[in-house]
């Protein structure tokens, strides 16, 4: 009945969907941050009205109205009882956005509409209420007007710091509040945790700091006085390990910035917390400092690690086929956590159609205690290619990485191969024992730096963002090579979501090569190609930049054999859409 008599009062039935009935007694109002009125209630839905119960009603189900619950029962018109079973009574879990207040007299005589529409019926201010009404046909608009004074600006005067004996000069550092400035207690909150944090990293956790503010007499500038007391100086106690059953302790304790009785710092634990989380062999890190709560004076530490690898390494097999190797079977092994002592060994082959390649890499993530990345690599390959024919290739890297974020990282790499393959020798038919091809072997050494921007959402499946990669390689026979050039090489990626769950991806790759000291062209295995799958579509594999060779069939000059060959160049620019 109330529902029908909102509906009808409301003045527009058609755009009325859904009435939610809030009791007001136990009803809370706020406003939210898109500007919307919104209520949360803890009672929802009918009940019946004593007075309307007829007396045969009451006699037929008296037992069901002994075991309802009363509310009002003292009023003597609007006294009610709610029923199990019959009247709907729900929990509201979650808040409702007010479309419209409403004023319901229904145990009454009826004066004026039994629904109103109230400018204030909870006392919210009507400006509050007039805002968060929405617009419909016929509603008319409604204009709020703020005035504001500001009077004088107040200006921050001194700042004074009392009850430290020391140098002030680190807290002065962290201040944001700032003589001559606008005075701003926000900044003043601010400036108050950094000191807490300040003098809790240097052995006084317990610290506390109380402010003073004081205004001078024309109310226009404003002393404010830290109060300072660092209270008994703490000390780190017994550090325990916990959860390694395969890391050694050593390694862990590596990682750990302080030990027993060094000042307490929880700038130097939450560095502990990093350095162990970067490693990668723990799943999970939890640090724990006892007896803080009953303020000792000497804190044991307990570092729990639980171990993502401590097993002795995972094998892995695998088949299939692809354009590059037509099918080809895979192997390898790797242990993530070497002896315990958070390093890693990788072992990997390939045996395929055209392809066979093995490579063996080991990983240390604390390069001579640093944070730096050491990795050692050495493979051999060998395969059939358009460009050179079959040709062999071993060699051997050494890089070393720095991860800055988990968007840019750059790494210095040096890598000597050496490459040996055949040329076939196009000329006029001679004697048979004359061979035909020639082999060659180039031994390139080669060493710069390599940095990498990632700002993809997913590196696997991504849907937006880019990636940078720029690098630049100098090869010198000084480093152990035969040539001298210099490779730069920049490669871009971009991903754009478009309507329909379409994404455009763009990739663009550039390579220039620059020979120099007595070098006069790139070696042919140092060369650019395109053509395939994996560059320009379109072409065969390295067949977009070819020469063609001709020479005479005979001595006596009847005929020409024609060969096409890749070429390559020293630049290369590349575009896919």
């Amino acid at each position: 009945a109330m529902m029908e008599q909102i509906i009808a009062g409301s003045g527009n039935a058609a755009e009325v969907r859904r009435v939610d009935i809030l009791a007001s007694d136990m009803l809370s109002l706020w406003r939210g941050s898109d500007q919307q009125v919104y209520a949360f209630g803890t009672e929802t839905g009918d009940f019946l009205r004593l007075n309307d119960i007829t007396e045969g009603w009451q006699a037929h189900f008296g037992d069901l109205l002994k075991r309802g619950a009363y509310s009002n029962a003292d009023h003597p018109k609007n006294a009610r009882v709610t029923i199990g079973g019959i009247c709907d009574v729900a929990d509201v879990l979650s808040p409702t956005r007010v479309n419209g207040f409403f004023y319901i007299n229904n145990y009454e005589a009826l004066r004026t509409s039994a629904v109103e529409l109230s400018e204030d019926p909870h006392h919210v201010l009507k400006s509050t209420l007039e805002a968060a009404l929405p617009y419909r046909k016929g509603h008319q608009y409604v204009y709020v007007q703020f005035t504001v004074k500001e009077k004088h600006r107040v200006l921050l005067a001194r700042v004074r710091f009392l009850g430290t004996d020391r140098d002030e000069s680190p807290l002065r550092r962290l201040q944001t509040a700032k003589t001559g400035q606008p005075f701003s207690m926000d900044r003043i909150q601010t400036d108050l945790l950094e000191f807490k944090r300040h003098f809790s990293n240097r052995g006084f956790p317990y610290c506390t700091i109380t402010t003073e503010i004081k205004a001078s007499d024309d109310q226009k500038n404003v002393d404010v006085t830290y109060l300072i007391d660092r209270k008994q100086p703490v000390r780190i106690g017994p550090v325990f390990i916990r959860g390694n059953f395969k890391t050694r302790e050593s390694v862990i304790r590596r990682e750990i910035p302080f030990s027993e009785q060094d000042p307490f710092s929880f700038s130097k634990i939450e560095e502990a917390g990093r350095n162990l989380r970067s490693l990668g062999v723990f799943r999970s890190v939890r640090i724990q400092f006892l007896g803080l709560e009953e303020q000792l004076s000497e804190i044991p530490v307990i570092v729990t690690v639980i171990e993502r690898f401590d097993d002795y390494g995972s094998m892995e097999v695998g088949g299939g086929f692809s354009t590059d190797n037509l099918y080809f079977t895979s192997f390898s092994y790797q242990n993530r956590n070497l002896f315990g002592l958070a390093k890693s060994l990788e072992l990997r082959g390939e045996i395929g159609a055209e392809i066979q390649s093995g490579r063996a890499t080991y990983q240390d993530p604390r390069f001579l205690g640093t944070d730096l990345i050491f990795e050692i690599s050495a493979f051999g390959r060998t395969e059939a290619t358009v460009r050179l024919g079959d040709i062999i290739t071993y060699g051997s890297s050494v890089t070393v990485r720095k991860r800055w974020s988990q968007r840019l990282q750059w790494f210095m790499r040096y890598e000597i191969r050496r490459v040996s393959y055949k040329e076939t020798l196009i000329r006029v038919s001679g004697a048979p024992e004359e061979d035909s091809s020639v082999n060659f072997t180039t031994t390139t050494a080669s060493i710069g730096p390599t940095i990498i921007v990632d700002h993809r959402d997913n590196p696997l499946v991504p849907k937006k963002g880019y990636r940078l990669t720029s690098s630049v390689r100098l090869a010198s026979n000084y480093l152990g090579g035969d040539d001298n050039f210099v490779h730069f090489n920049a490669t871009g990626q971009l991903f754009l979501p478009l309507p329909l769950g379409m994404i455009l991806a763009q990739g663009l790759r550039y390579d220039h090569g620059l020979p120099f000291s007595g070098t006069q062209a790139l070696p042919k295995v140092e060369r650019f190609f395109a053509g395939g799958d994996t560059t320009v579509r379109g072409y065969e594999e390295d067949l977009l930049f070819t020469q063609m060779l001709r020479t005479p069939m005979h001595p006596t000059g009847s005929g020409e054999l024609f060969k096409v060959s890749p070429l390559g160049g020293n630049i290369r620019f590349i575009s896919n859409t």
